[in-house]
C-alpha cells in the first residue's frame, strides 16, 4: 500500500519576531543564562535581554544563508510570483543563480519567511504597501537550454513555459535537500 506523503510545511526561515513578545524575552534570557555573564539574571536589563534575542536571530540567518548558498551552487532556479505595490498587485518573475538575488524577493520587506512544503519552495513578504508571494523551481539543463535560446522573448510567456513544463523545471525539495525527508 503507497503512503501519501504529508504536505507538511517545513519553516526555513522567518524574520519575524515572536508573535508573543514575552517568548522572546524568555528566549533571550535562556541565552544569557546559558552563556553564564551574569550571577543573577535581575541584574540583566531588557534591553541586553532584547538584544541577545536580537543576536540569536542574526545568527539562524546566517546560518540558514550558508545552507542556502551551498543549496544554490551550480543550479539556478525560476522564481515567480506576486508583489503588492501601493497601485495594485503584479507578476514577476526571475531566473536566479545565487542567494542575492533571491533575496531581491524579501529584501524591501520588513518581514518575510521562506518555506517548504511539499518540496515546493515559498518566500512571502510584507512591506509597507502590501505582500510579496514568490515561489522557486529548480531550472533543469533542458530549461536552462531553452532559456538560452529564448532570452529575446517575452519574460513572463518564458517563464509560463519554464514553470509549467516538467522537462524545464522540478521542484527544488530544500528541506528535504538540507534537513532530510520526514
Amino acid at each position: 500500500m503507497k503512503t501519501k506523503k504529508r504536505n507538511v510545511e517545513r519553516l526555513i526561515y522567518q524574520s519575524s519576531f515572536y508573535d508573543d513578545y514575552e517568548e522572546a524575552l524568555q528566549m533571550g534570557k535562556e541565552s544569557i543564562k546559558a552563556c553564564e555573564r551574569y550571577n543573577d539574571l535581575s541584574q540583566v536589563t531588557e534591553t541586553e535581554i532584547w538584544d541577545e534575542y536580537m543576536h540569536l536571530k542574526d545568527l539562524d540567518w546566517e546560518d540558514e544563508k550558508e545552507r542556502l548558498e551551498e543549496f544554490f551552487q551550480g543550479n539556478e532556479f525560476l522564481v515567480v510570483g506576486t508583489l503588492g505595490l501601493w497601485n495594485g498587485r503584479f507578476a514577476a518573475g526571475k531566473i536566479i543563480s545565487s542567494v542575492s538575488e533571491l533575496s531581491q524577493a524579501w529584501d524591501e520587506c520588513a518581514d518575510f519567511k521562506l518555506y517548504d512544503q511539499g518540496g515546493h519552495f515559498f518566500i512571502e513578504g510584507v512591506h509597507h504597501d502590501g505582500c510579496n508571494c514568490f515561489e522557486m523551481k529548480k531550472l533543469t539543463p533542458r530549461g536552462l537550454e531553452y532559456a538560452d535560446r529564448h532570452s529575446w522573448d517575452s519574460d513572463r510567456e518564458v517563464h509560463e513555459k519554464l514553470w509549467n513544463s516538467s522537462n524545464y523545471t522540478v521542484l527544488p525539495r530544500y528541506a528535504d535537500a538540507v534537513y532530510g525527508k520526514l
